[in-house]
């Protein structure tokens, strides 16, 4: 059973007066079902800058929306259900991600940790059919607390991640693919990729470890 959320408006009298104008369960809450099932409560919404709250019309009472009008915003909880995972264009999104185009693999030395590689981006190194190259690539930091049991699987791949299967737009990745042709070149971009593992090409993954608290 969702939660309800008290919500408590105010506003003044003629006289100038702080007064309250509503309190009780916000009413204005509903479910996402196709975003994992969240649960939306709007609380309040501004629809200028300034901001007008004269009057005592409630003004989370309006259509269903994500985003707030032009130079207005939107107070809003948002609940997510047990064992989701969401990001801003993708339901089923990875925990987190990283991209690099091996061309661009050079390093700056200088700013470049064990922990973070940091590119010069100041030259395209290509490739040569048949040569082996040496690349670091960073995932980006992210924070997730996972239950007991969970595992993390790495996937590693010459294009943008997609769930098995998948159709549609959200295929996960959401909208922001490197697709486009004009930066993409087929005849550039449509070789295959080797990855080697193993011996002196031995790759690895460099995960933080976090100790546990101390006990008291």
């Amino acid at each position: 059973m969702p939660k309800r959320h008290r919500r408590v408006v105010t506003g003044h009298d003629a006289k100038g007066r702080a007064v309250v104008l509503m309190d009780g369960e916000s009413p204005h809450s509903f479910f996402l079902e196709k975003a994992g099932g969240l649960q939306l409560t709007e609380l309040w919404e501004t629809r200028s800058s300034p901001a007008e709250n004269s009057g005592a019309n409630d003004a989370a009472d309006h259509e269903r929306r994500i985003e707030p009008v032009d130079g207005g915003t939107v107070f809003r909880i948002i609940e997510y259900p047990p064992d989701s995972f969401l990001s801003a264009a993708e339901p089923k999104a990875p925990v987190s991600q990283g991209w690099l185009r091996v061309s661009q693999r050079k390093l700056d030395p200088r700013r470049s940790t064990e922990y973070q590689p940091w590119h010069a981006h100041d030259e395209a190194q290509r490739l040569k059919p048949g040569d082996v190259y040496e690349v670091d690539l960073e995932i980006w930091p992210a924070s997730l607390a996972l239950p007991a049991g969970y595992r993390l699987a790495l996937t590693l791949q010459g294009k943008d991640f997609e769930r098995p299967g998948e159709t549609g737009a959200q295929k996960g990745s959401g909208w922001f693919l490197h697709d486009d042709p004009r930066d993409r070149p087929p005849g550039t971009f449509a070789g295959v990729h080797t990855v080697y593992s193993g011996g002196a090409r031995d790759s690895y993954l460099l995960l933080p470890v976090i100790a546990a608290p101390a006990a008291a």
